[in-house]
């Protein structure tokens, strides 16, 4: 699970730390609006591609027959975020076309990861874009979505489940993010999981969360996580419900 995977092999440079996924630090498109040329898109030899693809394949052979496995991708906007910086919030306002191209051309690099993890027995495509809670449905409906619908109709049509991760409270977010017609969104703790369940069962998609990742998981014990589950279960239809 590292969102920089496919940033470093467009060009990011990357920061490393001894316990924790790199991060990205510096990004190319940053003093010059350019949309990468369909050459960079990854193969199988690209950056720590071959390492991960490997990891796969292994644990498809070892535990793959019980054990659903997740391919967690970086999605369209966050990577392109990475490649633009934050001058890609300003890039919305000011130049949503160019937004729209930038994002598209990451959506190609988000299905031809999907294509690679499928291949190597993934079941779940998880599109990870942790910054979609920042910006307003109605952003996410004009400059996003058709890039988010062609990277899950083409899981789909891989014979994969795919998976819409997001981070922070996207509870005003869910009903554009249901639109791009994931089979499953999985939020964390700030989302509130009634009113995301109402959004995602009126459009027949599963919801997955929402465990406090550092109270609960993190600093409490395995009665604390149980209690916690307990609890959000007696709120909730256990339909459609992960």
């Amino acid at each position: 699970f590292d969102l920089q995977i496919e940033a470093e092999i467009l060009g990011c440079d990357l920061l490393w730390a001894k316990d924790n996924p790199p991060s990205v630090k510096s990004h190319p498109y940053s003093g010059e609006k350019k949309i990468p040329c369909a050459c960079k898109i990854p193969n199988e030899e690209s950056g720590r591609i071959p390492m991960i693809l490997d990891v796969m394949r292994r644990m498809k052979a070892a535990v793959g027959e019980e054990v659903a496995l997740y391919g967690l991708i970086c999605g369209p906007f966050t990577l392109a975020s990475h490649l633009r910086g934050s001058g890609i919030f300003m890039d919305m306002i000011k130049d949503p076309e160019y937004v729209k191209n930038l994002v598209g051309f990451c959506s190609e690099v988000s299905c031809k990861m999907a294509e690679m993890y499928i291949e190597a027995g993934m079941d779940v495509i998880a599109v990870v874009d942790p910054l979609v809670s920042q910006i307003s449905p109605k952003h996410i409906e004009n400059l996003l979505a058709e890039s988010f619908r062609s990277v899950f109709s083409f899981v789909k049509s891989k014979g994969a489940y795919s998976s819409f991760f997001v981070c922070g409270n996207a509870t005003v977010q869910m009903k554009a993010m249901c639109e791009t017609g994931p089979d499953n969104i999985s939020v964390d703790e700030n989302v509130d999981m009634v009113l995301a369940k109402e959004k995602t069962d009126a459009y027949n998609i599963a919801l997955g969360g929402n465990i406090p990742l550092t109270t609960t998981m993190l600093h409490g014990n395995q009665q604390d996580n149980m209690k916690f589950v307990v609890e959000l279960l007696d709120k909730l239809d256990h339909h459609n419900l992960i």
